[in-house]
């Protein structure tokens, strides 16, 4: 699949931007804060129906307007798609395919595959297991959109668990509703279990065979999934052993919104033994893998998104990652060319200030 263009309307700094973008590699160069990395949160919104860069879908409309519209125009199995995000500040936001208006978030997820490669995400090892757990909780939910109301009914089950937690502390009464609670979290948070353990049990040898190519086969690379509970029973005996100290505190304590995933390098922790370069190394295998993963799942090459990943990592990375790209859509943001091995062809774009322009040789 591939995109042929994106018209963006009132999006961050482009007032209004059209641009036609070749089905192989585009590179976007200038200076920072421009807009090379709003045409990748653009895409990534079509395709995953949110922000990577934010939680407010405010912040992505101009400041001066009111509303803001993302079309991005695609090729699929050979036919010819139109995603369009209309936005407006204190709306929930819609989504047409083809005209037809989206009920469900899940109906974005699965039209536009895209695998992303940011500097955040390669600072991923860095951060707390809630950053993790929403990092491969996008990459399971390309695969299986219907995770995402999975997601959304086990987290408001625990909102719902968490309020009866704070009442109990005023009123001991309640205490024997929290059976009825405890069932519909387990129920829900099975679920999400399942579907990780299935996922990383798929992708596991995938990472570990691109990190071969990553190190040269000098190391050697383990992905984990690290639940909080793996069974139903050991779910339940943890409830029932965390619920005094659940009162006491108002949150639950147990189940898989505090699971975490774990990369081990050379059979040791990746995020703490690991150097930088080794961190990075492993999410990009990781990322290479997902490649792979989705060309599998659907039988079709997914986009690529390079956002300024060359001034995170090494030329001898930058040349592993780039000999994988030739045979994808890939745009690619970054502040210059001068200094790589480009040894592909590519249409090559300048922007400034919200405007785009391509540059002819």
């Amino acid at each position: 699949m591939y995109i042929t263009k994106i018209n963006l309307n009132n999006f961050r700094n482009y007032l209004k931007q059209e641009l036609n973008i070749d089905k192989n590699i585009n590179i976007l160069i200038g200076d920072n804060a421009q807009g090379k990395t709003n045409i990748i949160e653009s895409i990534y919104l079509a395709s995953i129906g949110k922000s990577f860069r934010t939680n407010y879908e405010e912040e992505m409309i101009n400041m001066s307007n009111e509303n803001a519209t993302v079309s991005i125009e695609y090729v699929k199995n050979d036919k010819e798609n139109e995603l369009k995000i209309f936005m407006e500040k204190g709306q929930h936001k819609l989504v047409k395919i083809n005209g037809i208006k989206l009920d469900k978030l899940s109906q974005v997820v699965g039209n536009i595959q895209i695998v992303i490669f940011s500097p955040d995400e390669l600072q991923i090892l860095k951060q707390s297991p809630s950053v993790r757990r929403k990092f491969f909780d996008i990459s399971i939910t390309q695969i299986k959109p219907v995770y995402i109301y999975d997601i959304l009914q086990y987290n408001k089950v625990l909102k719902q668990r968490n309020t009866l937690l704070k009442q109990i502390r005023y009123n001991n009464s309640l205490i024997e509703t929290i059976d009825v609670w405890n069932e519909k979290l387990i129920s829900s948070g099975m679920k999400l279990i399942e579907t990780r353990k299935a996922f990383i049990e798929k992708i596991t040898n995938k990472v570990a065979e691109k990190h071969q190519y990553i190190s040269d086969s000098k190391e050697k690379l383990r992905l984990e999934y690290n639940p909080n509970c793996t069974t139903k029973e050991e779910f339940i005996d943890k409830l029932q052993k965390s619920l005094d100290l659940d009162i006491q505190r108002g949150y639950t304590s147990v189940g898989p919104h505090k699971d975490d995933y774990i990369f081990y390098i050379n059979d040791k922790d990746l995020s703490k033994y690991g150097s930088q370069g080794q961190q990075r190394s492993g999410i990009l295998s990781y990322k290479l893998a997902e490649i792979d993963n989705l060309k599998e799942e659907y039988n079709e090459n997914p986009i690529l998104l390079l956002d300024d990943v060359t001034s995170e990592l090494d030329s001898s990375r930058v040349e592993k990652l780039f000999s994988h790209i030739n045979e994808y859509q890939t745009i690619i943001t970054c502040t210059d060319i001068i200094g790589f091995n480009l040894n592909f062809k590519y249409n090559l774009f300048k922007v400034s200030n919200g405007i785009i322009e391509e540059v002819k040789d």
